[in-house]
């Protein structure tokens, strides 16, 4: 019997249509890339990472909290961009560290994506590093997370690999253990996808950094470093940096921020690797996509020329920095971690010989030290000669002009 033209495209098409459900991979186009997204969220850090398999992690939310609502990340950076890529799932939302500047939008898109919100999330596991931290942001967000019974909430071990489906290696490189400083028990991830690696290390510092080195050696190597500590100076050692040999490089850092970071330490040595260095206060939110064999990288915006961007050498000119010996109570006081207490005991132990000396105040260690050293000076004749006149310790000191309160 012979067919009809009709009948015979119906007869094609129900057999391509057989195959097509036989094998459903017919069906379907090319996998999805690998994607890494670091989030532009100003001083702090967050990135989301999607697997090809639809799998989520979020690590870190920048500012928030109830310190913070009306430049909250979370609602203003992190749910909007979520919302973008139309996710609604977390696998893995991961705090590297304490700090409110990591933490601190977790809080909004734990409390306000519940079932029945305007957005609902559904977040699988929480992963914390373990160490206690006596802060209010802190007990703020654990108080978030056990408010959402369905959160398994951990605290994950080095070693451990996420499942983030087939094809894809998500393993936690640090911490080795916790340590006495909170920002190296950051939670370092490396993660893999055929020939393309990239690893997110927190705030991790030197410590943090040498474990590393003992423990992974040359498999540290990464196509793409995402900087520690957003370029601290205690953060991406040379010996580190030669073990990772980035070809890439992304910091998470706020245009213009109080504490001048990166340091210039930390970029010279960053520069020294060859890497293509990215930044998200010059360049936005920062994308990382990859099939496994190549990678591409995009920004939101193009970074301004050189003599158009900020950094410490063109913010804080020496002349315009602080002098500890000469300054006011009030100009001690707009340093970063400086009040009125430490402002006062400054004044009180001047002259300063050296911007070092700092640290024989009460409080002022060596973390609020280098947050302070680009902006300040002791005055180049004190760096001359020891012999200028002291400043007696009985002189009264100065306090603000009326009407105006110390932070």
């Amino acid at each position: 019997m012979r067919l009809s033209f009709a009948m015979l495209r119906v007869t094609v098409f129900l057999s391509l249509a057989l195959v097509i459900t036989l094998n459903p991979s017919c069906a379907t186009s090319e996998k999805s890339p690998l994607a890494v997204y670091v989030l532009d969220v100003g001083q702090g850090d967050s990135t989301l990472i999607v697997a090809p398999s639809g799998k989520t992690v979020l690590i870190d939310g920048g500012l928030g909290g109830s310190g913070y609502k009306k430049k909250d990340k979370g609602k203003t950076v992190i749910l909007p961009f979520l919302k973008t890529k139309k996710i609604s799932t977390i696998d893995y939302m991961i705090m590297t560290h304490a700090d409110f500047d990591h933490i601190g939008g977790l809080i909004y898109l734990l409390s306000e994506t519940k079932k029945g919100s305007d957005y609902p999330l559904e977040i699988k596991e929480f992963l914390d590093p373990g160490q206690a931290h006596s802060t209010y942001l802190y007990q703020e967000l654990l108080e978030a997370v056990k408010k959402r019974s369905e959160v398994r909430y951990r605290n994950p071990k080095r070693g451990e690999k996420l499942d983030l489906g087939e094809g894809i290696t998500a393993e936690i490189i640090s911490p080795d253990h916790l340590y006495k400083d909170p920002n190296s028990c950051s939670i370092v991830l490396k993660l893999t996808e055929g020939k393309v690696s990239m690893i997110l290390p927190g705030d991790a510092e030197l410590e943090a950094e040498k474990d590393m080195i003992k423990n992974y050696g040359p498999k540290l190597k990464s196509t793409v470093l995402k900087a520690g500590h957003h370029g601290s100076a205690k953060s991406s050692s040379a010996e580190f940096l030669e073990m990772v040999k980035p070809e890439v490089v992304v910091i998470s850092v706020g245009e213009k921020n109080v504490f001048q970071l990166p340091f210039k330490e930390a970029m010279d040595r960053l520069e020294e690797t060859g890497a293509k260095i990215y930044r998200t206060d010059y360049e936005g939110t920062i994308t990382l996509t990859t099939d496994g064999e190549t990678y591409q990288v995009k920004t939101e915006r193009e970074a301004p020329p050189p003599e158009k961007r900020w950094d410490r050498v063109t913010i804080v000119k020496e002349q315009d920095k602080i002098n500890l010996n000469t300054a006011t109570l009030e100009e001690l006081m707009t340093l970063p971690r400086i009040g009125k207490t430490k402002a006062e005991d400054i004044i009180r132990r001047r002259p300063l010989k050296s911007v070092d000396d700092l640290t024989k105040i009460p409080g002022i260690g060596e973390k609020i030290l280098e947050r302070i050293k680009p902006l300040v000076t002791v005055g180049e004749e004190q760096k001359k000669s020891q012999a200028i006149p002291t400043v007696s310790s009985e002189k009264p000191v100065e306090t603000p002009p009326q009407g105006k309160t110390a932070e």
